[in-house]
């Protein structure tokens, strides 16, 4: 449940971003999302370089010298977000370089995984290539054009309206999954159909709970 506490603080730091969040800082924007990527995206995978090649340790010295701690946390997807959005990456290639980062990014992270062990660091929201795919995914997201009044974006908000309550129950599912099923080999094919499956599961009981009167507004958006 670490997001709804990640979450608030963020909330707390809202009215400080808004001061200088606006269209005409937009290169102050990028500029905070750079120093952010560069002290505090890339340590996971300096941390797992760091064991295998000396040199990658002294770089997160080097790093650590600035104290840049100003730029961590998860500030800067709360502003690449905003970005995104707001400002939009509007040249055809530009959009094309983030998506192949995107992919690029995924199949790191997972080689990472296989080829280290060290999946904690991989996986980390605080790794480069996470925060890579995750904007070249939400920027692909945020430019779908959906038809208004259409049978899909029926199907779609109200789904949208329950990925809280999926969220509350899923680790429930998550735990009994894997306590039914321990992992053993085949990571990728295991994270994938257990994905699936408890979302799907806590989708069902989301939608249940959302029916009942004294239940619902604790699992709707």
């Amino acid at each position: 449940m670490c997001y709804l506490y990640m979450l608030i603080g963020l909330y707390l730091a809202t009215p400080f971003f808004r001061a200088f969040v606006k269209k005409e800082n937009k290169n102050l924007i990028l500029f905070f999302l750079l120093l952010a990527l560069v002290s505090q995206f890339t340590r996971p995978i300096i941390d797992i370089l760091s064991f295998r090649v000396t040199i990658f340790k002294e770089v997160s010295e080097f790093i650590d010298k600035f104290y840049l701690q100003f730029f961590g946390g998860f500030a800067a997807y709360y502003l690449a977000g905003w970005y995104i959005v707001h400002i939009g990456i509007s040249k055809r290639w530009a959009r094309g370089v983030l998506y192949a980062a995107g992919a690029i990014s995924l199949a790191a992270m997972l080689l990472l995984s296989q080829i280290t062990g060290a999946n904690g660091d991989a996986f980390s929201n605080m790794n480069f290539f996470v925060f890579l795919y995750a904007a070249s995914k939400f920027l692909f997201l945020n430019r779908v054009k959906i038809h208004a009044g259409s049978k899909t974006k029926r199907i779609l908000t109200a789904a949208s309206r329950m990925t809280f309550g999926i969220y509350i129950i899923h680790p429930f599912f998550q735990e009994m999954l894997s306590k039914m099923f321990p992992y053993e080999k085949l990571p990728i094919l295991y994270i994938l159909v257990s994905f699936l499956v408890f979302v799907l599961l806590s989708l069902g009981v989301t939608f249940i709970l959302s029916k009942l009167p004294l239940l619902k507004k604790t699992v709707r958006m």
